[in-house]
């Protein structure tokens, strides 16, 4: 399977993500506005991950808010921070040599005064166990573009990206590799020291060993001390919906501020999850979890739904479901660019939609699975 193909669905998954997002709306006078910065990040507590006996390493537990912050950088929340890791039960042989796209984390940071172009930070890492041959080779090889140094390090500016996007390529023995990626480079304020600083984090925390993901939370009123996207859609919630397995890896994303949507603050936290990559020429199938959580309760999220369900019902292909997930829901048949469904639902304090994207599964069917997926979701979420 071609990587481009890949690196295709996952953007077609993102931007059906972004455009189903709700809009954010400035404070009505007199509430209280959201608050910046309230994901509160710390050192994970479960268990070292390990394929086949060797320790991964995850991008999220070197790349930390920590080494950021001593950079001078700061998320924003456009678009959401997090990364990948593997999935529970992912130690499957038959997922030996078939990673074609890199673990990774990172995000948006804001930018220095007179930039318009928001810098991302990204720092990606390949197993040699999991890796494909291809990946791990794009992945160690030379790197082109301008060569400078920060803290004895060598980095490329890519002439490719208009010199504005920096690479940096570490590597740990024989068993991993990292790629550091910065893009809008020059939109960093003291560019050159937030790189220097970033790879001096980087190098120790590589140093210091495999760790496990770092944890999340957030403040009330969300209930969240343990925010984990992706416990609302394990991989057999996956399989049941798409009839595949999953490719051994799922991405949990974060709102880093609080956002004012249509005058109500909430948080935003999502799961994605993609199928195994086989040698014909059909895309992965992939489906996303998306939880918006208010901070006013129930009502507002039933009405959330209810909102959105009416404003699809005028501009999509709007479907009846086989049988209701919760006491509002609704279904919207997949666009001709990601195929699929979506089903939306409340529980709680929480508007949930349900993202299914596949060119196998279309029209009635794919809102059967995509409800099937729902109704198992909608039962482990905190009700």
């Amino acid at each position: 399977m071609n990587h481009r193909l890949r690196a295709a669905v996952v953007l077609a998954l993102v931007l059906g993500l972004s455009a189903c997002r709700p809009v954010q709306e400035p404070q009505l006078i007199g509430l209280a506005g959201p608050r910046p910065n309230i994901l509160v990040e710390k050192p994970g507590s479960e268990p070292v991950a390990a394929y086949e006996g060797t320790p991964v390493y995850y991008p999220c537990a070197v790349l930390t808010d920590d080494v950021l912050a001593a950079a001078g950088l700061k998320h924003t929340a456009h678009p959401l921070a997090g990364g990948t890791r593997l999935s529970p039960g992912a130690d499957r042989p038959e997922l030996a040599g078939t990673t074609f796209e890199q673990i990774s984390c990172g995000g948006n940071v804001e930018r220095a005064a007179g930039h318009r172009d928001e810098p991302v930070v990204t720092l990606t890492t390949l197993n040699v166990k999991l890796a494909s041959s291809f990946a791990w080779h794009s992945a160690i090889a030379p790197q082109p573009g301008t060569t400078g140094t920060a803290n004895g390090v060598e980095y490329h500016r890519r002439p490719d990206q208009g010199d504005d996007e920096v690479t940096v390529t570490f590597t740990h023995g024989t068993t991993d590799a990292f790629t550091l990626e910065l893009r809008h480079f020059s939109a960093i304020a003291d560019g050159e020291h937030a790189l220097g600083k970033l790879i001096d984090g980087i190098t120790a925390n590589i140093a210091a060993g495999p760790r496990p993901m770092p944890e999340h939370s957030y403040p009330e009123p969300y209930h969240l001390t343990a925010a984990k996207p992706c416990d609302a859609m394990p991989p057999e919630v996956f399989t049941a919906v798409t009839d595949q397995p999953t490719d051994g890896l799922q991405r949990d994303l974060f709102d880093v501020d609080e956002n004012s949507v249509v005058s109500h603050n909430a948080v935003q936290i999502t799961c994605q999850r993609q199928s195994l990559l086989d040698n014909s020429d059909r895309p992965s199938a992939g489906l996303s979890v998306e939880q918006t959580i208010y901070a006013e309760g129930p009502a507002v999220a039933v009405g959330a739904v209810q909102n959105m369900c009416a404003y699809e019902g005028n501009t999509k292909d709007s479907s009846p479901l086989p049988a209701p997930v919760g006491d509002v829901s609704c279904g919207v048949v997949g666009s001709s660019v990601t195929g699929g469904a979506m089903v939306y639902f409340h529980v709680g304090r929480t508007m949930v939609r349900v993202s299914l994207n596949s060119h196998e599964i279309t029209g009635p069917w794919a809102i059967a699975k995509v409800t099937e997926g729902a109704k198992r979701i909608y039962a482990l979420l905190d009700h």
